[in-house]
């Protein structure tokens, strides 16, 4: 947990741009849990679904949805691999819709492996146990390092 929570406060603190897209839906977020098997990480987090989330309908926007997975399947990877990562694929089907209101979702993200250059990972978002939306995330492994961020 405390390096899930290592690299969020990485790129809270080194960012080239202080404010950035997604920032604010994740400010909220509760790790409930996380888990280290050899080359796999998995992560479970809990987000209440606040105003910023909605569409004009006030359903869970699906940009929302988009930025979720690729923020919490980046930090699954993160859980051990140092490297800095771009997307190079993200492919998400959403499943069920849901409104506002006093509501929390689940986010469970798994990285699945980190090669030489290639990371590949999965989520589901769900609410009291009910799919949302599922998403798979292919990322580019930088040079650079994330853990090298002073913090």
């Amino acid at each position: 947990m405390k390096r899930a929570e290592g690299y969020l406060a990485a790129i809270n603190r080194v960012g080239i741009v202080k404010e950035y897209f997604g920032k604010n839906l994740i400010k909220d977020m509760k790790i409930k849990s996380c888990e280290i098997r050899e080359k796999t990480g998995t992560i479970l987090v809990e987000i209440p679904l606040g105003p910023q989330m909605l569409n004009v309908l006030g359903s869970l926007h699906g940009g929302a949805i988009a930025t979720l997975i690729d923020q919490i399947t980046t930090i699954a990877i993160a859980l051990f691999d140092d490297r800095n990562s771009v997307s190079t694929d993200l492919s998400i089907s959403f499943i069920s819709p849901i409104s506002g209101g006093n509501k929390t979702i689940d986010v469970e993200a798994v990285c699945h492996k980190s090669g030489k250059n290639i990371a590949f990972s999965s989520a589901e978002i769900r609410t009291n146990g009910r799919l949302i939306a599922k998403g798979q995330h292919t990322k580019c492994l930088l040079s650079s390092k994330w853990i090298d961020y002073k913090l």
